[in-house]
């Protein structure tokens, strides 16, 4: 319980990497028993930094098919940032404005969604990945990088890559 979620589900990829299936489906099971509405841990503010990785990493692993994905898509959806102003359609941490948009977790997001929804035929979903997109762009710099607040820019710019190549858009 005291282990954050990104990192049992790091343990579950490299159980699977390593032919360890036994290992693997025990830790799981454990993610999916701490399933709730509000994420695989505890709902503490800086809980996203664990369930929007934790939920994108099961999605790229494609093993999200045992969880409750209205909780996942519900989770993601009421964790974006909403409010008018420079943050919108980001997610990260705080409330107000002691909000603070994060590109990784943005990036991270919008891909744990595309995975809830593959064909795109979820309207909440297109909007929400939308709108994630659109935040990331308003983060994109004059020579091409992206990067949001002190964040680094090779990281940022590398998640907008993996994000729109995810999505069939070409990051050109």
């Amino acid at each position: 319980e005291k282990v954050r979620a990104k990192y049992l589900v790091y343990d579950l990829l490299a159980a699977r990497a390593l032919g360890e299936e036994d290992l693997a489906g025990l830790l799981l099971e454990v993610l999916k028993k701490r399933q709730a509405p509000h994420g695989l841990e505890d709902p503490d503010p800086l809980s996203v930094y664990s369930n929007i990785p934790s939920y994108e990493l099961l999605g790229r692993a494609g093993l999200l098919d045992g969880f409750n994905k209205k909780w996942a898509k519900e989770y993601l959806l009421e964790r974006q940032c909403r409010y008018e102003g420079p943050a919108c359609g980001s997610w990260g941490s705080g409330e107000g404005r002691d909000y603070y948009p994060d590109f990784m977790a943005t990036a991270q997001a919008v891909r744990a969604l595309h995975y809830l929804d593959p064909q795109g035929q979820d309207a909440e979903i297109r909007e929400a990945i939308q709108r994630g997109l659109e935040w990331m762009k308003r983060q994109q710099r004059p020579d091409g990088c992206f990067m949001s607040g002190m964040d680094d820019p090779v990281i940022d710019t590398a998640e907008a890559v993996v994000t729109l190549k995810l999505l069939g858009i070409d990051p050109a």
